[in-house]
């Protein structure tokens, strides 16, 4: 076989029935052997017949060995002298075909190449049904079938359009299929396509319109920043550093904004004046609860009515304007111990693990601790730590949140004092920490300044009334659906119930609640569960 590219014509030549083959009694490779023996006398390399359906025609591959289209059309004009069907203007089509060899293949279509055999005696068409018999028997007599003449010119016409046509096919690297006619048909028109009025956005275009809005809304925060940290309304910038500076890791929130000037003047003017009060024990009269059907308030009857078949305690939820949270009802306050960390001076626990290994019914955080940065392990407790009667932690703290010990005798009373260690257990603290301000001390409640100077953050209270039962309020902030609470609305809420004695415990992410060792409320720490490590925590303990 030659090395040489070969190029595939298909050209119609026969329009012959089957049936009419077999009449004469020729099979199909008989067609194909006279059609092969009269290809290679014009240097084809090979022919294939395929008869197809009755009625239908019959096709005629032919394979040429050139290397050049010129050739190649001159060498099948050679051909179609030959065997070329009777009708007039018929096409030869060069298409994609290329056995052998598949690494560069010959693309052309449409090519045509008309031409219109008649015989050399007759001067006129044969008849179109003439069959290859007839057409071997008219070259063995030397009677060729005679091509419609075409100049030079022409030839090189054909060759051009069957150039460029290769040239655009490979340049739009598409498969163009054979095609075959097997009559003269008229082309379809093609419909125009339109182009689309709403063409889609591109990718990039995407991107770009992405960018703009996104620089539009820094924008619009950044002016709502600058409104806020300088505009006219004192209350919001006031509450906005006091929130920031209240905690241990959020701080730098007011200093990127404001000078050290600013936000001390700010926090001068938002404070909360402790009641001038030493604290009077024995206003406090356990076990003095009066037995009702009938109450002042809807908050006495939250108090005092209690849950049936728990007589140790009660949970009511709270539901208010722009915060969560939970207040808790101890009716036996003999049963509330201080919990401490057995890492103590390493890192804290959670308060649901303490409440566990305590077995507590109810467990609420206790006292501060070294929060440098946020990046506190709750192991370093700020202030003084009492645990039965002993002074197990001492740290001096700043005096800026004001407060003192805040604790329990044995008795169970609550005892709010400025003494602190050895001189705080003189007074009576069995259990306590160091911590505050304190809210309500004698009934008396402590004077807010603007917003107390604590801002709104997540919040932990816990008082005593007269009669003797606890009340701890634990309120969630720092999410869209509680914000918090400050010192203010803390004492509003304390007094509700009649509280006589109160005090702040630490808040923010070390705010938490539980119950039966489960978690209640919503912390926002950066853990799992939202909690944080702490040095303390207060609870009730079954007998």
């Amino acid at each position: 076989m030659s090395e040489k590219k070969s190029r595939v014509a298909r050209y119609q030549s026969l329009h012959v029935t089957e049936e009419e083959f077999k009449k004469q009694g020729v099979a199909g490779e008989d067609q194909k052997s006279r059609l092969n023996q009269m290809a290679k006398t014009i240097q084809i390399h090979s022919v294939d017949v395929e008869l197809t359906n009755e009625n239908s025609q019959t096709m005629v591959d032919v394979k040429v060995d050139k290397d050049n289209v010129v050739e190649d059309m001159q060498t099948m004009q050679e051909f179609a002298k030959q065997v070329s069907p009777v009708e007039e203007d018929k096409t030869l089509f060069l298409v994609e075909d290329d056995p052998f060899n598949e690494d560069e293949e010959l693309v052309v279509e449409d090519v045509e190449v008309d031409f219109k055999p008649i015989r050399d005696d007759e001067k006129e068409p044969m008849s179109d049904t003439a069959t290859i018999d007839e057409l071997v028997r008219t070259m063995d007599k030397d009677e060729t079938l005679m091509p419609l003449e075409r100049s030079q010119e022409e030839i090189d016409a054909i060759v051009k359009e069957v150039l460029d046509k290769m040239e655009q096919d490979e340049a739009q690297e598409e498969h163009v299929e054979p095609i075959l006619n097997t009559e003269e048909e008229d082309e379809e028109p093609k419909e125009e396509v339109q182009e689309d009025p709403h063409p889609k956005k591109t990718k990039g275009s995407r991107w770009y319109f992405f960018g703009i809005g996104f620089f539009t809304f820094c924008n619009i925060c950044a002016l709502i920043c600058f409104f806020v940290a300088y505009g006219p309304f004192s209350y919001v910038r006031d509450l906005f550093v006091t929130t920031a500076m209240s905690t241990m890791s959020h701080k730098y929130f007011a200093n990127v904004l404001y000078s050290t000037e600013t936000i001390q003047n700010i926090l001068a003017t938002n404070v909360t004046l402790e009641p001038d009060e030493i604290m009077d024990t024995n206003a406090i009269q356990i076990g003095n609860i009066q037995e009702t059907q009938v109450y002042s308030s809807i908050y006495e009857e939250q108090v005092l009515k209690r849950d049936e078949g728990n007589d140790l305690y009660k949970v009511i939820r709270l539901d208010e304007n722009g915060y969560k949270g939970y207040v808790t009802f101890v009716y036996d306050p003999t049963k509330i111990q201080l919990a401490v960390t057995r890492y103590l001076g390493d890192i804290g626990e959670y308060v649901t693990t303490m409440a566990k290994r305590t077995n507590a019914a109810v467990a609420i955080n206790g006292g501060g601790f070294l929060d440098y940065g946020g990046n506190g392990s709750g192991g370093q407790a700020a202030g003084y730590i009492i645990q039965n009667g002993k002074v197990v932690w001492s740290r001096k703290r700043g005096g800026r949140w004001g407060g003192g010990t805040v604790g329990f005798n044995q008795e169970g009373v609550m005892i709010l004092t400025k003494k602190r260690g050895k001189d705080a257990i003189k007074e009576g603290v069995y259990n306590g920490v160091d911590f505050g301000p304190f809210l309500i001390v004698n009934g008396k409640h402590a004077e807010v300044s603007g917003n107390g100077g604590w801002g709104i953050n997540p919040r932990t209270v816990i008082g005593q009334r007269k009669d003797g039962i606890v009340v701890m309020l634990t309120v969630d902030g720092r999410s869209s659906s509680s914000l918090g609470i400050g010192l203010g609305t803390a004492i509003e809420i304390m007094e509700r119930y009649d509280v006589y004695n109160a005090a702040n415990m630490d808040g923010g992410a070390s705010t938490v609640l539980a119950i039966e060792g489960k978690l209640m409320n919503k912390p926002v720490a950066y853990t799992v569960t939202g909690e944080r490590e702490v040095p303390t925590a207060w609870v009730v303990v079954r007998d």
